[in-house]
């Protein structure tokens, strides 16, 4: 690689690396404690269920004698002997304000007893969105294919930086050449892990905005498929998902959207199916099914995106290998967790001046240097994209970014003006 395209991806990297810092210490801390999420709350994110519900017509029944005006949107198993009915109020085909009545596997309505403890669901929220909604999940998204192109931008300079030097030295003549070599060799040790952590963390920030696009281009065309919305009643349920299962005879069911919905074409049915292998399991199949004979008219695979999008989740907590993977990935976890400490230290290194007059900047110098512009972008650019979310997003906004003002400030508090 030629000298000047190394002065580019460095700078590059150090900036990324700068605005990525804060960002990926909170993450990393709050992602070590949701891999153990199980361990901790006593509660499996992922339960073993039955291939069909055998009660589903007299759920669908009941639902319609409690809320006669809703239009039924969704069936799923939210747990192993919990089935979620999502019901859209006033006859509407949105999910977003719908309502959830939940049944026994044998038809009976019951509450959804909250198993797992508040304060682990907070730290979700808060490692999954920042605790801003829908934004707050697009945002880290990006933050995921950021933090990919810090880490194969030093991927690149690590070569050049360390051509005459054995895999693995670390020099210890000064405390920055110190950092620099231990911050290059994490980084080489710990690259795929972090490149599969970034990607299926961009995957899953970006799972709602991918599903919009699933609906736009996929149900579009089942839409152009099936224009005719028919009159007659619908047939049983249960006679819907016996025809979809026997379409699928070695997959299990995982979700059912009702006809003319946001994700389902007019007069048919669709019924999500999973495989029943480890290496399937997250692998979906769509069939589509007639609502008035119940006659299986197509099967689709999700698009490639969507299916990233579901391997994403185990891959990213680790959770797809039992305890041993979860003690490996967390070991990567705290390796990683020191490049953005050792990076700020090497550039803190870079720019302190170990001679001359010890006196502190200005308070109007604060904001000056483009590395501090980084800093404050990495600050203000969590903030930028919630006002739409409301004052309570952004007072918990405010509290996440505060810290990262509170260090820029000391940092350039404690740097030394030069003679």
């Amino acid at each position: 690689m030629k000298s000047r395209a190394i002065k580019i991806f460095y700078k590059l990297h150090r900036w990324t690396g700068l605005f990525m810092a804060l960002h990926f210490i909170l993450l990393s801390t709050t992602g070590s404690i949701l891999v153990f999420r199980e361990e901790i709350s006593g509660v499996a994110s992922e339960h073993e269920v039955a291939e069909n519900i055998s009660s589903a017509q007299v759920i669908l029944e009941k639902a319609k004698s409690i809320s006669p005006t809703s239009r039924p949107l969704s069936l799923n198993f939210k747990n192993e002997d919990t089935i979620e009915l999502r019901l859209g109020v006033n006859n509407s085909q949105l999910y977003r304000q719908s309502h959830r009545l939940y049944f026994s596997t044998e038809g009976e309505e019951k509450e959804l007893l909250q198993k797992e403890a508040d304060w682990m669901n907070w730290i979700l929220r808060l490692h999954r969105e920042l605790l801003l909604g829908s934004n707050g999940k697009i945002y880290i998204g990006l933050i995921g294919i950021v933090y990919c192109f810090t880490l194969i931008s030093g991927f690149l300079i690590y070569g050049p930086f360390h051509k005459k030097l054995g895999f693995g030295e670390i020099r210890r003549s000064n405390q920055r050449q110190f950092f620099g070599d231990l911050h290059k060799y994490l980084g080489i040790v710990t690259l795929c892990w972090g490149l599969i952590i970034g990607m299926s963390g961009a995957f899953l920030g970006l799972s709602s905005t991918l599903i919009k696009v699933f609906q736009y281009h996929e149900l579009q065309f089942l839409n152009q498929k099936y224009p005719v919305k028919p009159n007659a009643p619908w047939i049983s349920i249960d006679s819907v998902l016996t025809s979809a299962q026997k379409a699928l005879p070695e997959s299990k069911f995982e979700f059912l959207a009702f006809p003319d919905t946001q994700f389902s074409p007019p007069g048919h049915f669709l019924v999500l199916f999973h495989g029943s292998t480890p290496l399937t399991e997250k692998l979906i199949d769509l069939v589509v099914v007639d609502s008035i004979s119940g006659e299986v008219t197509d099967i689709r695979p999700l698009p490639w995106y969507l299916k990233l999008t579901l391997i994403s989740e185990p891959l990213h907590f680790g959770n797809y290998g039992g305890l041993g993977l979860k003690l490996i990935w967390s070991t990567f976890n705290l390796a990683a967790l020191a490049l953005p400490i050792l990076g700020v230290l090497i550039w803190r290194r870079k720019n302190k001046v170990t001679s001359g007059t010890e006196t502190a900047y200005l308070l109007s110098e604060l904001f000056s240097g483009k590395e501090n512009y980084i800093l404050l972008t990495g600050v203000t650019g969590i903030l930028g994209s919630f006002f739409l979310e409301g004052p309570i997003s952004v007072l918990f906004g405010l509290m996440v970014t505060l810290p990262a003002a509170l260090v820029l400030f000391v940092v350039k508090l404690l740097k030394k003006r030069p003679q």
